[in-house]
């Protein structure tokens, strides 16, 4: 287990003429600790009734509750038709997005030192960034 941050692992597999592109991240002893803080904080705050601290650590302790079930698995798909990304884009849902050649103007790989890492997908009306395992 990692402590600090989530350990990463990113599989390639090469179907036919499909390259897919499998990243999965995995739980943290932070992840697993946010909530039991939180937890005690606001049990502290109700108990010397800080209704406005109360609202807060109610909201962070179901944040990081929500934070430790969430999956952080995501999913590229580059065939000959696009690409297309699947699962955790390090937003708040997991969702889905897809581009077809003839629309992408630009791809650019980023190592994530001061801006997120990962692919970067130009078409002609916006950017998208594809990035592993919901980092940041």
């Amino acid at each position: 287990m990692n402590w600090l941050g989530p350990a990463k692992r990113i599989e390639l597999v090469e179907q036919g003429d499909v390259l897919l592109i499998k990243a999965a991240g995995a739980k943290s002893a932070v992840n697993l600790l946010l909530p039991l803080f939180a937890c005690g904080w606001t049990y502290f705050v109700w108990r010397d009734k800080h209704w406005v601290l109360l609202f807060f650590g109610l909201f962070f302790f179901g944040s990081s509750v929500w934070m430790l079930f969430r999956s952080k698995d995501g999913e590229l798909r580059v065939t000959d038709a696009g690409i297309m990304a699947t699962g955790n884009r390090g937003g708040w849902i997991d969702e889905s997005v897809q581009f077809r050649w003839i629309d992408i103007s630009g791809l650019e790989f980023r190592q994530g030192e001061d801006e997120p890492g990962g692919l970067l997908c130009k078409n002609r009306e916006m950017e998208f960034h594809l990035h592993c395992g919901g980092a940041k």
